[in-house]
């Protein structure tokens, strides 16, 4: 206090009649910094340009005291704005080493705070999760850090979202997995498009029982409503539009619901159920009123499916060939597979789905008039869900419910199965497939059909490259190779190079086991019904190669290409060819369109499926909600781009703008597109009628029925209002 006063005794003796007065111009928190000293600044009231006092009273030594004053003032200026840069250096130098540290340690899985523990570091909190053993940098200034990407999210949302997951991995089986680096969440978030898993959802909630799913959707619902967080339904991961994973929202992810039970285990059985069985084994004929069924879950694969129910148990349903597929997407969208001329769609085969509601309620649905495991006759039941089976088998996944178990009826069958590559001029495909087309009302549901393959002249690319794959597991079982009867000749003619050949590839799903003479009656069959359709004058350029090949194993991913198991991205154009368009000058503009996509496109190939059959044989509309039966084929052409590829995503997307040219030249010939070949090229104003055509109506007072919210939402999802409102 004497300093003080010392000091403005001084400046009232230099400056008569001038006011003091002392201000402490800088306060420093000492949260961040141990002790600063409180810098006092003097000036002058009334010493401004206004103020005539300081002049009218000037005098020599004033003038002296009142430099040497400017002076000190001038320096302790200096002294203020050196500290003060230094202050903000070091706050800055702090924060940049802090942030650093968190992230290299998030990273390196230094962390070890139990996941409902909270620490505060400055900016960030850290959690860590026990039972995952994952963790996660979550900033405080409304961002989300996960690796590279950043989801900009308020500060209350973000916090609220956190714990509502961490309640909710509380209450579950399963493991809720924060997005990291960790080999766990990136399994836990694996999809089949290494180009989607850049697209990181913020959490993979990993369902193990239909409870945990019944826990975890009503949850998911509300952080739907109440924060705009997506979530998305994940099986097998396969979809071609990437409705399994959405950036920064929540993958539900069923993969780990994945068991299988048999109907006619004993082991399942009831008492009632046991003798009945006996019954049915006294009196054959008796038998084929209770179909057998098996049970399974959607995240239940191809491969596990067959190598258990055909392999140990001798019986069929229909399946995808592609490895790595799941029944919980394929069997709602559809599901088209080799046999499904012979019994109809996958979905075809259900006769009973559990599924989860939105608010979390359990509910078994069932196909009327359908003998379940679990009944001893057939039962009409009364159900007052009979809408909610019509549209969960047709309109895809993730629409009404979270379906989250499956009884599907399974057939007799053998491993072992006829095929035959036929290599035919590309100029004359288009003729061939219309004939067979024609001829598809009389052809045996055992035969089916396919092209996947063009070959321009150059290296052809076929995403399944089944030969290659049939070849590992033939070679031990006693591949044969059968000539062509109306060509023995394999050499190709001058003119078949110059064009191109195309590679129709040809299944007989009957049993073809050693000592079965179905074999035999296949390659008779496809002689003379199919191959016989080629005018003799056109069959010196065409070769045929028969071959065995085992069902099960096109199915195992082991003996797929490598090149084709992941992709870096793929996409889908596709639409239903109806009797009325299967016309010679319809085909033409078919063909010269692609011959243009071809042409330019290195890594588009065909996928032209012949249908009917059984699929046709169930009428429209009534018992599912897919509504192209009808269709003599599928057409289109896929784009698959493999890891690796130079520039891959440059590649991708300039192919793809490319096919989306010309595609509408082709569309114009087809109706509809297949679900389960999604195009995401589609618009928002096109896709709901490009998919369920006559279905729509119906399926959206369904959604609003079933989820008037739009909780169960993807880009290609049955439109509602509330969609409309919130995306």
């Amino acid at each position: 206090m004497e300093e003080k006063k010392s000091k403005d005794s001084l400046l009232q003796t230099c400056v008569p009649g001038v006011t003091v007065s002392t201000n402490s111009t800088t306060e420093y928190s000492p949260r961040l910094f141990h002790h600063y000293h409180s810098y006092q600044s003097l000036y002058v009231e009334g010493a401004g340009e206004e103020s005539p006092m300081i002049h009218s009273t000037t005098t020599t030594d004033t003038s002296i005291h009142m430099s040497r004053l400017e002076e000190r003032r001038q320096r302790n200026q200096n002294i203020l704005l050196i500290r003060l840069f230094l202050l903000f250096s070091a706050v800055w130098l702090y924060m940049s080493y802090n942030n650093a540290y968190y992230s290299r340690s998030n990273n390196n899985n230094n962390a070890a705070t139990p996941w409902n523990t909270t620490t505060f570091n400055n900016n960030y909190y850290y959690y860590n999760d026990n039972k995952s053993n994952n963790s996660a940098l979550i900033s405080t200034s409304s961002t989300i850090i996960i690796n590279n990407a950043t989801t900009t999210l308020e500060d209350d949302r973000r916090d609220r979202i956190l714990v509502a997951l961490k309640n909710l991995d509380e209450d579950i089986q399963g493991d809720i997995v924060l997005a990291s680096s960790k080999p766990k969440f990136q399994m836990a978030a694996k999809v089949f498009m290494a180009r989607q898993e850049q697209q990181e959802p913020l959490a993979v909630v990993e369902a193990c029982t239909y409870q945990d799913v019944a826990l975890a959707v009503p949850i998911l619902a509300g952080l739907v409503k109440e924060y705009s967080l997506e979530f998305r339904i994940k099986s097998g991961g396969h979809s071609f539009d990437g409705a399994s994973t959405v950036q920064g929202g929540v993958m539900l992810s069923l993969a780990k619901l994945n068991s299988m039970t048999l109907s006619w285990d004993p082991l399942n059985m009831t008492t009632n159920q046991q003798k009945q069985q006996q019954q049915q084994q006294q009196d054959p004929s008796s038998s084929a009123a209770t179909p057998k069924t098996v049970i399974v879950q959607p995240g239940v694969k191809m491969e596990d499916f067959l190598g258990t129910v055909l392999d140990q148990h001798g019986y069929e349903s229909v399946v995808s060939s592609a490895a790595g597929v799941a029944f919980g997407g394929f069997l709602l969208g559809g599901g088209y597979g080799f046999t499904s001329r012979l019994h109809g769609l996958a979905m075809d085969q259900v006769i009973r789905i559990k599924a989860v509601l939105v608010n979390g309620t359990v509910v078994d649905v069932y196909k009327p008039n359908a003998t379940t495991s679990n009944s001893t006759t057939t039962t009409t039941q009364d159900n007052n869900n009979d809408d909610l089976f019509w549209g969960l088998l047709g309109a895809g996944g993730g629409n009404f419910a979270v379906a989250v178990e499956y009884e599907l009826e399974v057939f007799p069958s053998k491993d072992m199965k006829l095929g035959a590559k036929v290599k035919i001029p590309i100029s004359y495909l288009t003729q061939f497939l219309q004939k067979v087309g024609e001829k598809e009302s009389e052809l045996d549901g055992r035969f089916i059909a396919s092209v996947q393959e063009f070959d321009l002249g150059g290296t052809s690319s076929s995403p399944n490259d089944e030969s290659k794959a049939n070849d590992y597991r033939l070679s031990r079982l006693g591949k044969t190779n059968y000539e062509n009867k109306y060509n023995t000749d394999d050499s190709t003619s001058e003119e078949e190079e110059e064009e191109g050949t195309a590679t129709v590839t040809l299944h007989w799903m009957g049993d073809s086991n050693s000592g079965s003479s179905d074999g035999e009656v296949g390659m008779d069959y496809i002689n003379q019904n199919v191959l016989s359709l080629i005018p003799n004058k056109l069959r010196k350029d065409v070769t045929v190669s028969y071959y065995y090949f085992s069902w099960s194993g096109i199915t195992r991913q082991k003996e797929q290409s490598e090149t084709w198991r992941t992709v870096w991205a793929a996409q889908a154009w596709n639409g239903f060819l109806m009797p009325k368009n299967n016309t010679a000058a319809v085909w033409q503009s078919i063909y010269k369109d692609m011959m243009t996509i071809f042409q330019y496109c290195t890594f588009v190939v065909p996928n032209i499926e012949l249908w009917g059959g059984a699929i046709s044989q169930r009428a429209n509309n009534t018992e599912t909600a897919f509504a192209y039966r009808q269709a003599v084929y599928n057409v289109g052409v896929r784009l698959m781009v493999p890891n690796g590829t130079s520039e891959e995503d440059h590649v991708f997307q300039d192919q793809a703008a490319l096919v989306s040219a010309v595609w509408p030249s082709i569309a114009k010939h087809l109706q509809g597109v297949y679900v389960n070949y999604p195009m995401s090229s589609l618009s928002k104003e096109d896709y709901p009628n490009a998919y369920w055509g006559d279905n729509l109506d119906r399926l959206v007072r369904l959604k609003e029925q079933f989820d008037p919210d739009d909780y169960l939402h993807h880009p290609h999802s049955v439109p509602t209002s509330a969609a409309k409102k919130r995306f």
